[in-house]
């Protein structure tokens, strides 16, 4: 299986997930990338943070329908996404 095929698969799958397991398996993601960031520099850190939240941000929109804002505090989002 390619990985564009993989990667069709489970947006098919998170398709038939209610919007809370969705929102579940994004923050799982994000911690998880947290703490693969934790064993890297703090260059490596920043770039797999930010990449992760971009794109919890960006599925909950656009695969979701959700404004990951109105579930996830505003202080902490503008601290975790801050530069």
């Amino acid at each position: 299986m390619t990985a564009a095929a993989a990667l069709d698969k489970q947006i098919e799958r998170y398709r038939h997930m209610t919007g809370e397991q969705r929102l579940a398996v994004a923050w799982e993601l994000h911690e998880l990338s947290c703490e693969i960031a934790r064993e890297g520099s703090p260059d490596d850190t920043a770039f797999h943070v930010d990449r992760a939240m971009k794109f919890i941000c960006r599925f909950t929109k656009d695969e979701l329908n959700i404004n990951i804002e109105q579930h996830i505090p505003s202080e902490y989002l503008q601290e975790v996404m801050s530069p």
